[in-house]
């Protein structure tokens, strides 16, 4: 991904003027994900997101005729807030794309607090 001139002249200026160390627009997520739309014996849909193909395969092994589900399509790209948002995690790594939320260290078996 290319980044915009005009923001990288005014970034750098104030790297420049604040004498901060300099750091990159963004973070891009390292590595190979793959995404799975399926479905449950219920006809429900489910997306299941996996730092493999075979971790998802397994998931979902048996298909339509067990309790188990089936894969209907396999997704190329797609939106990180989505897969966020939507998809459940079956990797055997951590996941990428867990989003953190708030813990109250006064009392930690409470409910986490809303950030807004």
């Amino acid at each position: 991904m290319t980044e915009d001139p005009y923001l990288v002249k005014i970034l750098k200026k104030h790297y420049k003027d604040t004498e901060q160390d300099e750091a990159p627009l963004y973070n891009e997520i390292k590595g190979s994900y793959f995404f799975a739309k399926t479905k449950d014996k219920f006809g429900e849909y489910h997306y299941l997101s996996a730092d493999s193909e075979e971790a998802i395969e397994k998931y979902c092994e048996g298909g339509i005729i067990s309790d188990s589900m089936a894969i209907d399509k396999w997704a190329t790209y797609v939106d990180p807030i989505l897969v966020a948002t939507h998809f459940k995690w079956v990797g055997r790594a951590r996941n990428p794309f867990r989003i953190s939320k708030y813990h109250d260290y006064e009392n930690p078996t409470a409910k986490p607090k809303e950030k807004w």
